[in-house]
């Protein structure tokens, strides 16, 4: 948790920027977040009542940055690298979280699927990691101690990956009252996004829409009233050539989400059908042979109900949905 100090200064310099700014100031915390900054400090201007109004804005978007933790880190697609000591949700919470400055990060081999096609076998890989996500707003003295995410919130969901120009990367997130995904929207355009060279590191932010008829993606937890939870999954793939070499490992650096107070946001879309596997917006041949695939090797990516476990139930629910395709 940050600590904050208020020093006052005449020439008001940086407030203004700020006040102004609200979006800036929410970006800067949540790098600072990133890099698990110990300590921040804030200032304002020597006016009492002006420091009063600025200090508690400030702390408020401040709670709203760091009011999201990663609960879990479980691969979706593909398998864990040997030797490698699992997935930690720290992992993702920051990008330098060692004291000696070493980048951690959840690695993932990516999985190979083929499919026979009248001009060829062709081969395509994918990885992908599912995250759960806590969010609960701190608490402290002048503070409102309860705030419902499932209304009037949208979200801003920074991640930070490496990759390399062969492989597409997408952000999901589920869909509580259907238990469908939804592509989320780049904050720019788009709901894609690539890598320009090899090894390549990435920032990106996608936007998860307030809630609406029909589609919620923040579900309150039973146990604690105050707690509310989202599902987030990221994925790589991409389609191999013979000028493209395969990729041996997905490194995903960074999730944060950071929820927003407004009115109004981006149209959610239509959720993703139980049968696209790759999630690529269509069901095609290629879904019925990666699922196929990972039905038979009992993969994750199999596990269509999300329950832990590959059985008949996930079958129907690919076939009933791959049978609904227009």
């Amino acid at each position: 948790m940050a600590q904050y100090a208020h020093v006052s200064d005449s020439q008001n310099r940086d407030i203004d920027f700020y006040q102004g700014n609200p979006a800036g100031l929410r970006m800067l915390l949540a790098m600072l977040r990133a890099k698990n900054v110990p300590e921040i400090i804030f200032w304002t201007p020597g006016d009492v009542v002006w420091q009063t109004y600025s200090w508690r804005g400030t702390v408020e978007l401040t709670r709203y940055v760091y009011a999201a933790s990663i609960d879990s880190v479980t691969t979706a697609f593909g398998h864990e690298p040997q030797d490698y000591p699992g997935h930690d949700p720290l992992m993702l919470e920051y990008t330098l979280r060692t004291p000696a400055g070493e980048q951690s990060t959840a690695m993932v081999v990516p999985q190979w699927y083929s499919l026979v096609t009248s001009q060829g076998t062709m081969f395509w890989q994918q990885a992908g990691i599912e995250v759960g996500v806590r969010l609960q707003m701190l608490t402290g003295a002048e503070m409102s101690t309860y705030v419902d995410f499932r209304s009037q919130h949208s979200f801003e969901v920074h991640v930070e990956d490496q990759g390399n120009p062969e492989i597409i990367g997408q952000v999901l997130a589920l869909n509580v009252l259907t238990n469908e995904w939804h592509a989320l929207s780049l904050r720019e355009s788009g709901t894609q996004y690539g890598f320009i060279t090899p090894d390549a590191e990435s920032r990106r932010t996608f936007v998860v829409p307030q809630s609406s008829t029909g589609v919620q993606f923040v579900e309150s937890d039973p146990s604690e009233p105050d707690v509310y939870r989202m599902t987030v999954r990221l994925i790589h793939r991409g389609v191999l050539s013979d000028e493209a070499p395969p990729w041996t490992v997905s490194r995903f650096n960074l999730l944060q989400v950071v929820p927003i107070l407004q009115e109004g946001s981006p149209d959610p879309g239509e959720g993703l059908s139980s049968a696209d596997i790759d999630g690529d917006g269509e069901v095609t041949g290629l879904d019925l042979q990666m699922f196929s695939q990972d039905l038979a090797e009992l993969r994750p990516g199999a596990d269509l109900d999300r329950d832990g476990v590959v059985s008949g139930d996930d079958v129907t629910s690919f076939l009933e949905a791959y049978a609904g395709t227009p």
